[in-house]
């Protein structure tokens, strides 16, 4: 019986070759090395802009220099109280005060002194005074619904002119020119557009409405637009 040995010696595994070294590869060829750009060619600087002269202009000539006028200076207010006083006074003036008076009318805008406008200011108005010197307008239309607006705005400022006051003239007549003295003629202008009554005081033309249902309605609009002579000017 063979041993364990010789078993051992028979089935004895055979040897593996050893594995064939790994080839050795070429080491990578080194980058070339790129020349370096060119410098860049530097631009010549560009030449300066010539300067050329000014054009001779002639000189401007001088402004002629025109005289002022010279306008009225503003008179105290107690040289004016005493004008007044005079105007309501029976006193004769003498030239030497209607040219002061005159004075102090042109630096307030006002027309010159006169007997016919002194005795007016004096009297009370009253309604023919004014309705006589009123221009009443005149309408050509032919529509009959702007035909009765404008009747009724006409008939209502005479019934006011007839029923007012003195004092509520007075203050219709400021409203109306400007001043309280009755010129010679006053104009009156319908107006479709507007709501209350204006003046123009140049011109001495009074501008009604026409959107007035009734005479109440016209009483009260004439009265708002007249007081605004309470804060107009002379009066701030």
């Amino acid at each position: 019986m063979a041993s364990i040995q010789d078993h051992i010696d028979v089935c004895e595994i055979p040897l593996l070759p050893s594995p064939l070294p790994q080839p050795q590869l070429p080491s990578p060829l080194p980058r070339p090395q790129l020349p370096s750009p060119l410098p860049r060619p530097q631009l010549p600087s560009p030449l300066p802009r010539p300067q050329l002269p000014s054009p001779l202009l002639p000189s401007p000539l001088p402004r002629p220099q025109l005289p002022r006028p010279q306008l009225p200076q503003p008179r105290p207010l107690a040289e004016c109280q005493r004008f007044a006083m005079k105007l309501e006074s029976q006193t004769v003036l003498t030239p030497e005060n209607v040219d002061q008076v005159n004075h102090l009318a042109l630096s307030w805008d006002l027309p010159n002194l006169t007997e016919n406008n002194r005795r007016s200011a004096e009297a009370e108005l009253e309604p023919e005074m004014i309705i006589e010197r009123i221009v009443w307008p005149e309408t050509d239309s032919d529509e009959e619904e702007e035909i009765d607006d404008y009747c009724s705005v006409v008939a209502y400022l005479r019934q006011y002119i007839s029923l007012a006051s003195s004092s509520e003239l007075q203050q219709l007549i400021e409203f109306w020119t400007g001043w309280a003295v009755l010129p010679d003629e006053l104009y009156v202008s319908v107006d479709r557009d507007a709501t209350y009554p204006t003046a123009s005081t140049c011109f001495t033309t009074l501008k009604i409405p026409t959107g007035c249902g009734s005479y109440r309605d016209f009483c009260f609009k004439l009265g708002v637009a007249v007081s605004t002579t309470k804060f107009g000017f002379g009066r701030i």
